[in-house]
C-alpha cells in the first residue's frame, strides 16, 4: 500500500495509516477468504487481473485489529500516479447489507418451513398463474403432484360458475384485484376435483 485516506483507516480499524502503508492488502484479511481460496494469493490474482483488465469490482472480508471480520465491496482501478501505473482501491463497508442478506436468507428458510408443513392449503400466485403451491393444496385440489398445478390459471380450476351464478373467471379476476389493492380477501370459492369429476367449496 503507498497511500490511504482516513476513511479506510477508520474502516479497516485502525489507528492511522502509518499502520498501513507498506503493507500488502492481504495483511488486514484472514488467512482464508469465505470462499476458502488463500487471502494473499487471491489478492494476487485480483492485481494481475485488475492491471490486465484496468478495473475489477469484488466482494472481500478483512479483519480488525480485534479479528473482528469487515465485509467490504472492492473497486479496483488501474491509474497512473507520480509517473508509474498503480492501483486505487475504493472500499465500502457492506456490514449492514450482508446482515440483511442473511436475515432475508433465515426469513425465507423459515417460511418454506412453514409453507411446506402447513396443514393448511397454501398457494403462491401472480395475475396469471400459480407458481408454488404446498403439499397440503396439492390434496384438498384432488391432484397427485405439484406439476399438476403450478403454471395454471387458478380461475380455470373451478366450475365455469360459482355458487351465486356468477362466472368463475370474472369472479376470480375481481378477487384477484382486490387483493392487489388492498393486501388481502377472503372468500368462498368452488374449485374443481378432478380425481372425482366433481366441484367442492373451498374456502380459501
Amino acid at each position: 500500500m503507498l497511500e490511504v485516506n482516513p476513511a479506510a483507516v477508520r474502516m479497516l480499524g485502525r489507528r492511522s495509516a502509518d499502520e498501513m502503508v507498506g503493507k500488502h492488502p492481504s495483511a488486514f484479511s484472514p488467512s482464508l477468504q469465505p470462499n476458502g481460496a488463500n487471502s494473499l494469493a487471491m489478492a494476487q490474482h485480483y492485481i494481475v487481473e485488475c492491471i490486465a483488465k484496468g478495473s475489477l469490482r469484488f466482494e472481500w472480508m478483512c479483519s480488525s485489529p480485534q479479528d473482528v471480520e469487515i465485509p467490504l465491496e472492492v473497486l479496483l482501478t488501474r491509474i497512473e500516479w507520480s509517473g508509474r501505473q498503480v492501483i486505487q482501491a475504493c472500499i465500502t463497508d457492506i456490514t449492514e447489507r450482508k446482515q440483511a442478506e442473511r436475515a432475508l436468507r433465515e426469513s425465507e428458510a423459515k417460511f418454506r418451513a412453514l409453507f411446506e408443513g402447513s396443514s393448511q392449503g397454501v398457494v403462491l400466485h401472480d395475475e396469471d398463474k400459480l407458481l408454488e403451491v404446498n403439499p397440503a393444496a396439492v390434496k384438498i385440489l384432488g391432484r397427485q403432484s405439484p406439476a399438476e398445478i403450478i403454471g395454471k390459471d387458478p380461475r380455470f380450476m373451478a366450475p365455469p360458475f360459482q355458487p351465486n351464478g356468477e362466472r368463475s373467471d370474472a369472479v376470480g379476476t375481481r378477487y384477484i384485484d382486490e387483493c392487489m389493492a388492498n393486501g388481502s380477501a377472503r372468500f368462498d370459492w368452488l374449485a374443481s376435483d378432478p380425481q372425482e369429476n366433481t366441484s367442492s367449496s373451498r374456502s380459501l
